[in-house]
């Protein structure tokens, strides 16, 4: 139900809910701000993992808007910059300025034993990002299968590298666009981009891999695929390299802007 790349980069610790890792406490945080403003909805759906319930968050922020976006974090439990990113975006209220233009939902954190657990993986050994066409897929992948039911024009999904020396980003977009790389252009200031011919095994230009629009014979999609299908005409996948966390953060606030800004 719904309840109403700088010199000297200032950073701070993260705040006590990160830091003790406990998913009731991330979603008090995120309850808490949705409590204060008019412009929010929280969505809270239930579900046992390992024996324990957790909460699906899912935030809503305005209606009516001409376009819709999806933000999403934390699908792998131990990449926690996005899972900040969206928390810090929605305290400072940052999305006010984009609601005459866009409808935002927020899932900040789909897989939260694994970011209690501090791992990849949910409670069954699963990695939710290589499960979106599997026959039986986990109870997190079909949480936001139903989400990606609704129409959407653009989705960011927030994730780290820890084996990257900079911040990248996978695109999944219709021919023609270029959106990518134009992200990547506004990230430079803030982390170094990796600009490596070849990252995680697939070819990359100048910080973007593009993902190809048909699945072709390969045996797993991830979130982004499954949302093309369903319609997206533009995903990214905001990775962001080995750095202090709160780099991670605003490079990761930064293209979360960038994009929205870009896409209106």
């Amino acid at each position: 139900m719904f309840l109403k790349q700088p010199d000297t980069p200032n950073f701070r610790s993260p705040p006590k809910s990160l830091a003790l890792r406990a998913h009731s406490l991330l979603v008090e945080r995120v309850r808490l701000v949705v409590s204060t403003d008019r412009e929010a909805r929280l969505g809270l759906h239930e579900f046992t993992a390992a024996g324990k319930t957790y909460k699906f968050m899912q935030v809503v922020l305005g209606s009516g808007a001409p376009r819709r976006v999806l933000l999403s974090a934390g699908i792998h439990g131990d990449e926690l910059a996005g899972v900040e990113a969206l928390c810090e975006w929605l305290e400072s209220h940052a999305y006010t300025k984009f609601l005459h233009r866009w409808d935002i939902t927020m899932l900040p954190c789909l897989n939260p034993w694994g970011y209690e657990h501090d791992t990849r993986e949910n409670g069954d050994g699963r990695d939710l990002n290589r499960e979106f066409n599997s026959s039986h897929p986990p109870q997190e992948v079909r949480f936001v299968q139903s989400v990606l039911q609704e129409p959407f024009d653009l989705s960011l999904e927030l994730h780290g590298d820890e084996d990257s020396a900079g911040y990248y980003l996978y695109e999944t977009v219709q021919p023609g666009a270029d959106i990518g790389h134009r992200v990547i252009e506004q990230i430079h200031t803030i982390m170094p981009v990796n600009l490596d011919a070849t990252i995680d095994g697939k070819s990359a230009n100048g910080g973007v891999i593009a993902r190809p629009l048909e699945p072709g014979t390969h045996s797993w999609w991830p979130m982004a695929r499954y949302g093309f299908a369903q319609g997206i005409p533009c995903s990214l996948t905001l990775e962001a390299g080995r750095s202090p966390l709160q780099m991670q953060v605003q490079a990761h606030l930064q293209a979360i802007e960038t994009a929205l800004g870009l896409c209106s």
